[in-house]
């Protein structure tokens, strides 16, 4: 698991080191605990999903609750065009 301070030259780096363009899909290549195919990597003492921080990064915040899901079906793809929010009925069926 990649740990990082709460940096945003810091975060910034680990994404540039982290991320490969495969297509329109921007691929997680840094380490991952693969359990969802969604990396997460560690700042400061927070778990936090890299698609939340490619997100800020390009497209700006979005808050951390809220739940996204990947429109392209590639594994560890995380280009902020390939995602979308989930809607309260996806989440009513994960419960």
């Amino acid at each position: 698991m990649i740990s990082i301070p709460n940096n945003k030259a810091a975060i910034l780096k680990v994404l540039e080191d982290n991320i490969t363009k495969k297509g329109d899909c921007l691929i997680w290549t840094g380490e991952s605990d693969d359990r969802d195919r969604y990396p997460r990597i560690k700042i400061a003492n927070a778990f936090i999903a890299v698609i939340k921080l490619t997100y800020w990064r390009d497209k700006g915040y979005k808050p951390m609750w809220t739940l996204m899901k990947r429109t392209c079906n590639t594994p560890f793809c995380l280009n902020p065009d390939h995602h979308t929010d989930r809607t309260p009925e996806e989440l009513k069926g994960n419960e």
